[in-house]
């Protein structure tokens, strides 16, 4: 970087200054972009002007549809009468704003013609609304079908225009073919709705363009003085907040109750808060806010191992995990036939391939975004993290890219910049944390630094020679933080060129959610599972899950039990870690899905479960759950019990503190919204219409209480950790990282913290907040806390 003679606090506002432009220009181009991409209602302006104005819109819709029911003249009036009762009015006048703005904000196309001549965007926005009447048609005649086709093909990534022509032809097949609305109609519906908007909002105006050598003139739709105005006003005060957030160059400015920390500007301060998400924030204990700005104090520089592996594979542009700069696949040539059945399976396979091609874009942002990040800092003896806490106490950098929280490439750019000597013990963790990145954290200690120690070969050959043994890295789980492990282990280990080491050592909680219930409730059968209690080698909860629902499907279903088996652990991980966070039987069912296809892909069957299947897997795998970890379960559903009397009895909010002294707000109230949804257009249009917010929301306060108990009990064993730590760390939720030399010191602070949080009983205390009691028997109480002082795989 620029200007090395400068003090790097000058340095840093000279960096939050260009940060700040960079970030405008950002915002700028990619307005103007969307803009010629017809999505200016997608747009931030756009949004912004939708939002405010879409039930103003609806209201006028309403008066006139009351007119026409009335027998009131219109021109067109049986189009509009029929489309009326079909379609409530806010979801036309969404639809109708945001063509109306994406047509207006266009203007010109590549060509010179013209988008927003006024025949077009009435056509255009009766276009919108035929499809919509399509779909709502659809559910109608043929609710089941649709539902599947929904669900197998309308993905995050499937456009507009590719959910139209994927329903036409996918439900014309089945039999369903919709009666096409002519063309005067789609322009009478549009220009109904087109006056609408007029006689509601001041946002374009008709104007008279005479075509050179023609002799008729163009009318076209143009924006209004007021509307180019408020959207100046929007992105004025957009680019204010749109500063990009960089690591910085100096100590992060520490945060108070009273004074917000982090970066040094008030450009970029005022985009963060102390805690996100809080419209009141409380006061914070000392605790927290200690261990937050010791955090920031932490050095770090880039790791350069990884980043000239990384600058290698740009110049190639090849893709090492989630490393990506991969091309977009070669379009599907269409096939030269008029077989029906050919070319509906070149448009499914097209539509696959487009989704790949979405996903590959946005994998290739975020490698390339934090390829130019780590360019910047790369030659920085030194650079630091800000960071701020969630309402639940997690705390979370405020970078967007190069994130010591983000992908496997990402963390592996980082070094601390204190070195610390080299020790026996700190050669056993470095070897552990190898092992871990190649996969092999289901072992023992002692076998993963065997695996580490008799592949030196391996591990020389990668270190010394990344480039050339790509492959090789393919086969680690985590391939960019294994090459920074080997590279660490090499020379301190094989080579013997360093006595010290500064890499971030990994160690993780087993299942830690479990393991905070476990310890709520000590219960020791449950605590066995997640290592609250020793145990010779690591427990492993998930496989234990994974053995009872095979058992439990011998009987009825045998097939599906053998499925199970051939899966294998994967199975049942995420349904397992999320129960302590109320997953759903839906997410459960996506999460059982997502595994059988992971496992079918990698054995190279095509083999898919079907609707029951995913039922049947679903639902035996919540009766083992109920089976394996009964008292686990039970809280949850204590919690969620009392808190629905909670609310129930006229609270508006739950409000509880962690055993950090960090306070947890839970604000669950209802916003005085209206939410339009559509089938077509995909987002979800929310509009105000009232002030503030109106009643507690009894669903969500039910649902999210458990879960956020859970994860601010999680955050203040980090608090009470790390809150004037002397030693380099970072956090990542209930993953912390240390020098491999200080690995046995933050152990064994982590486990007297886990105790000692547990002998406050904030199970009791949650249950004094709730104005109830802990049932008899709940708390069972044959675990002592006490062993998980020598509990080796607690966290390893």
């Amino acid at each position: 970087m620029e200007h090395e003679h400068l003090s790097s606090w000058a340095r840093q506002w000279e960096l939050e200054a260009l940060a700040a432009k960079r970030g405008a220009e950002r915002l700028r181009q990619r307005t103007a972009h969307d803009e010629q991409r017809e999505y200016g209602s997608g747009t931030l302006w756009g949004r912004k002007l939708v939002n405010q104005q879409v039930s103003d819109i609806a209201a006028r819709i309403q008066a006139k549809q009351e007119r026409l029911t009335k027998g009131k003249a219109y021109m067109g009036g049986a189009h509009l009468y029929e489309v009326l009762q079909c379609i409530e009015p806010e979801v036309m006048a969404a639809i109708a704003a945001k063509k109306a703005l994406d047509l207006i904000a266009r203007g010109r196309d590549e060509k010179g013609g013209y988008r927003n001549t006024y025949t077009n965007v009435c056509v255009s926005i009766g276009n919108a609304i035929e499809s919509e009447a399509r779909f709502r048609w659809y559910e109608q005649v043929a609710p089941n079908e649709f539902k599947l086709i929904k669900a197998k093909y309308f993905l995050a990534t499937t456009g507009t225009h590719q959910k139209e022509r994927l329903s036409k032809v996918l439900m014309n097949r089945r039999g369903f073919k919709w009666d096409q609305w002519s063309q005067p109609k789609r322009h009478q519906i549009g220009a109904f709705l087109l006056d609408c908007i007029a006689s509601t909002v001041k946002w374009f105006e008709i104007k008279v363009s005479n075509q050179k050598g023609k002799k008729n003139a163009l009318r076209l739709v143009v924006m209004s003085p007021e509307l180019t105005s408020l959207k100046d006003l929007i992105m004025q005060l957009a680019e204010l907040q749109a500063p990009l957030s960089w690591p910085m160059l100096c100590e992060p400015a520490p945060w108070s109750q009273t004074e917000r920390g982090g970066y040094l500007t008030n450009e970029l301060r005022q985009g963060f808060s102390l805690v996100r998400g809080q419209r009141c924030p409380l006061t914070l204990g000392k605790t927290p806010l200690d261990m937050l700005n010791t955090l920031q104090c932490v050095g770090y520089k880039v790791n350069p191992v990884t980043y000239r592996l990384m600058k290698h594979l740009e110049q190639r542009e090849l893709t090492l995990g989630t490393f990506v700069l991969q091309a977009n696949e070669t379009p599907l040539p269409k096939p030269e036939t008029e077989d029906k059945d050919i070319l509906f399976e070149w448009r499914k396979a097209r539509v696959d391939q487009e989704n790949r091609n979405a996903s590959l874009r946005g994998r290739r942002f975020r490698t390339l975004e934090t390829l130019s990040v780590a360019d910047m800092f790369k030659d920085e003896p030194v650079l630091y993290i800000p960071w701020s806490f969630d309402y639940r106490g997690r705390v979370y950098p405020l970078v967007s890219f190069m994130s010591p929280q983000g992908m496997d490439m990402e963390k592996s750019l980082y070094l601390f910049v204190k070195e610390r000597p080299l020790t026996n013990r700190a050669e056993f963790w470095l070897a552990v944390h190898l092992a871990n990145t190649a996969g092999k954290d289901k072992l023992s200690l002692e076998e993963r630094v065997a695996w580490t120690q008799a592949h030196h070969e391996l591990i020389t050959a990668i270190a010394t020679d990344p480039e050339s043994h790509l492959a090789e890295l393919e086969g680690f789980d985590e391939p960019w933080c294994g090459l920074a492990a080997c590279a660490e282990y090499h020379a301190c280990v094989i080579a013997g060129t360093k006595a010290t080491t500064n890499l971030p050592v990994a160690t993780d909680a087993t299942c830690s959610g479990l393991q905070h219930l476990a310890a709520m409730t000590l219960d020791a059968k449950s605590g066995a599972l997640v290592n609250v209690s020793p145990t010779p080698a690591p427990a492993d909860a998930y496989r234990a899950v994974l053995n009872k629902t095979i058992e439990l499907l011998k009987g009825p279903h045998p097939e599906l039990a053998q499925w199970a088996a051939e899966v294998g652990r994967p199975l049942t991980k995420r349904v397992t870690m999320t129960v302590c966070y109320a997953a759903t039987p839906h997410s459960n069912r996506g999460y059982i899905r997502k595994a059988i296809l992971d496992h079918e892909r990698e054995t190279g069957r095509n083999r898919k479960p079907t609707a029951e299947e995913l039922s049947i897997f679903t639902r035996t795998m919540l009766q083992a759950l109920a089976q394996v970890i009964p008292g686990p379960i039970a809280v949850m559903e204590w919690i969620k019990e009392s808190v629905r009397e909670f609310i129930l009895s006229g609270k508006e909010e739950l409000i509880w503190i962690s055993p950090s002294g960090f306070p947890v707000r839970q604000d669950k109230r209802k916003l005085n919204m209206v939410k339009v949804r559509t089938q077509l257009l995909g987002d979800v249009i929310s509009s105000s219409v009232g002030n503030g917010f109106g009643e507690a929301d009894l669903s969500k306060h039910c649902h999210a209480t458990a879960p956020n108990f859970i994860h601010s009990a999680d955050a203040a064993l980090l608090h009470n950790s790390f809150a004037g730590y002397d030693q380099p760390f970072m956090l990542i939720h209930d993953s912390i990282l240390t020098t491999a030399t200080d690995m046995d010191y933050m152990s064994e602070v982590i486990r007297d913290e886990f105790v000692k949080i547990y002998e406050t009983k904030p199970l009791l205390k949650l249950a004094e907040i709730l104005n109830t009691e802990v049932p008899d028997g709940m708390v069972i109480g044959d675990l002592d806390l006490t062993h998980c002082r020598s509990s080796v795989y607690f966290f390893c």
